[in-house]
């Protein structure tokens, strides 16, 4: 999965940060400028050694075991040509909002009623339970001592 997830971005080989103070991620920071790409030698889409390994394991074990057919033909192997290869990739991001303005008053009570209402009214309906269940069971409590 995760050199699928890799290629997906474009990669064949995972890229490495130095400690810094640049970027936060996760609560750490990074020093962009000292991006490291590591070798690919352990990407089974390149290596050839580690595909054959891989794919032979899902041919014998892992597709049985689930109960699909196998197919006809084996994996080709991988060399020069049946490889993945390092593509260039571009990221887009846009906004809907270009403008950014503050909102009247009454839109912004609005918008917090709407958005928290669900919360409010799950507290309160929590709150009745609770109290419907007390008021039962203290019924039930006062029922049983009048014994006549």
């Amino acid at each position: 999965m995760y050199w699928t997830l890799l290629a997906d971005l474009g990669q064949i080989y995972p890229t490495t940060y130095a400690a810094g103070n640049s970027v936060a991620i996760l609560d750490n920071t990074v020093a962009l400028s000292t991006a490291t790409g590591q070798s690919s030698a352990n990407n089974i889409f390149v290596n050839n050694t580690l595909f054959t390994m891989y794919s032979e394991y899902l041919r014998e074990t892992v597709l049985p075991l689930l109960d699909i057919p196998l197919p006809s033909a084996p994996f080709a192997p991988l060399n020069e040509d049946n490889r993945l290869h390092e593509v260039e990739m571009t990221f887009f991001q846009s906004y809907s909002c270009t403008i950014r303005q503050l909102k009247s008053p009454l839109g912004v009570l609005v918008s917090v009623v709407v958005a928290d209402y669900a919360f409010i009214k799950g507290a309160y309906s929590i709150f009745m339970f609770c109290a419907a269940w007390l008021q039962k069971r203290k019924y039930r409590e006062s029922m049983s001592n009048l014994i006549f």
